[in-house]
């Protein structure tokens, strides 16, 4: 396996980082603060001890990981999105992630149905102080940016159904297509990546409701070890305070590029190169991390997962 090594990040202390006690959810709140039980890893730099290919029916499109869940269990819970259309998905799948290669739906979610999202991309989550939970939806097309969506059922409508989710508002970035977005709930904090672009967005999140404030916005570039432009796919790892973003199309090679989330205008800290894992030709399209999992996937545009599947690395 070809990677880029980059020295080792040593992990940090961070309020919300405290250590994982026993697999219990009692207390997890990522966006309220209090009791989040995650342990301290290291990042994925360049550096992964082994990778598994999930070729099952999965995502084409977005990831999103659920943290509640994964506390309950110990094994890691995806869900996955299998299209774009001018009204959105309507294909998002729950998986569990039980060993190995293995994948066990759990159920068939609705989504959004609205005719205005252009083309969603990707997806988030953050709980807020009144234990509501808000989704950010990527919308590549028109409008071109994140949208901002409230569920009034909880965790529950989190992992079966966003069709009563309440509209609250749009963020927008200035240039490139949105693709990729991520949550450090942490810092309160939404990320955005942009396509056709080096464009890495942020804006913060108001922890009382989950809003995002357009005046935050900010913004760095983002390039691979060859120069060319990263960005695209996002995802935060909450056990390693790390910020993974993906190069875009027709990049050589294919890249996740490894950012410290408390200083995310540095130099990249990390880089993983994918050179050594498959013949892929387009991109990072989507990336998400568990405690000891990265999860992404390339060539995200072929329609068939077996030829193109989700590639998971291990710390």
């Amino acid at each position: 396996m070809n990677s880029f090594w980059m020295p080792k990040k040593q992990p940090l202390y961070a309020p919300m980082l405290s250590t994982f006690g026993g697999g219990s959810a009692r207390g997890f709140n990522p966006g309220g603060g209090g009791g989040a039980n995650f342990s301290t890893q290291s990042i994925f730099d360049g550096n992964y001890s082994s990778f598994t290919k999930l070729t099952g029916s999965i995502a084409k499109r977005g990831m999103m990981f659920v943290y509640e869940d994964y506390f309950t269990t110990g094994s890691d819970h995806l869900m996955v999105f299998e299209g774009q259309a001018s009204a959105w998905f309507s294909s998002g799948v729950y998986y569990e992630r039980t060993a190995g290669t293995t994948l066990t739906q759990q159920n068939t979610m609705t989504t959004v149905g609205n005719g205005t999202i252009g083309g969603a991309r990707d997806t988030a989550y953050y709980v807020d102080t009144n234990g509501d939970y808000n989704v950010y939806i990527s919308s590549y097309a028109s409008p071109n940016g994140i949208l901002h969506y409230r569920l009034p059922g909880g965790l529950s409508d989190l992992t079966s159904d966003w069709s009563n989710g309440t509209y609250i508002g749009t963020a927008y970035p200035t240039t490139g297509s949105s693709w990729g977005v991520a949550v450090d709930f942490n810092r309160h904090y939404v990320y955005l990546g942009t396509h056709s672009n080096d464009k890495l967005w942020r804006w913060s999140i108001n922890p009382a409701n989950g809003a995002m404030d357009a005046s935050s916005k900010d913004f760095i570039s983002v390039a691979g070890a060859a120069g060319q432009a990263a960005g695209m796919a996002v995802a935060y790892d909450p056990w390693a305070d790390a910020i993974y973003t993906g190069t875009t199309y027709n990049s050589t090679p294919l890249e996740i590029v490894v950012l410290d989330a408390a200083n995310w205008t540095q130099y990249p800290i990390g880089r993983v190169s994918v050179s050594g894992l498959n013949n892929w030709t387009s991109s990072i399209g989507c990336i998400e991390v568990s405690e000891d999992s990265l999860y992404f996937q390339s060539n995200e545009n072929s329609a068939t997962s077996a030829s193109n599947p989700i590639t998971v690395l291990a710390r």
